[in-house]
């Protein structure tokens, strides 16, 4: 996936386990697709200490899975502030390494981008 995803540091903390993998790829999911949706609310808001912390949250997690591309992202929307723009790059990359989950069999991922 070029650059994008890298789960190589990913493996090694799970120790291959799949299981443990299944679970956290859903969680990771769940948790980019809620904060999406609060990034739109701060947005609407103009709530941008929400918006950083946020970003920040959904960073961390991006980060630990290997998503790096996506952690990038997030890092500048942190601290540039929130946008739309940085806003439709984030939902871009996230479906991105969301399609790419998928098609390595975590179910979990879902069949649905963000909207």
């Amino acid at each position: 996936m070029d650059k994008s995803l890298d789960l190589n540091n990913f493996h090694e903390m799970t120790d291959g386990d799949s299981e443990l993998e299944q679970a956290l790829f859903a969680e990771f999911i769940t948790s980019c697709n809620s904060g999406i949706e609060t990034l739109r609310q701060c947005l609407a808001a103009r709530d941008s200490e929400k918006w950083t912390r946020t970003v920040h949250a959904l960073k961390g997690i991006s980060l630990n899975l290997g998503a790096i591309r996506l952690g990038e992202l997030l890092k500048t929307a942190q601290t540039a502030g929130g946008s739309e723009k940085s806003l439709g790059a984030i939902i871009s990359e996230f479906d991105l390494v969301r399609n790419y989950l998928k098609s390595m069999g975590t179910a979990q991922a879902g069949s649905e981008g963000v909207r």
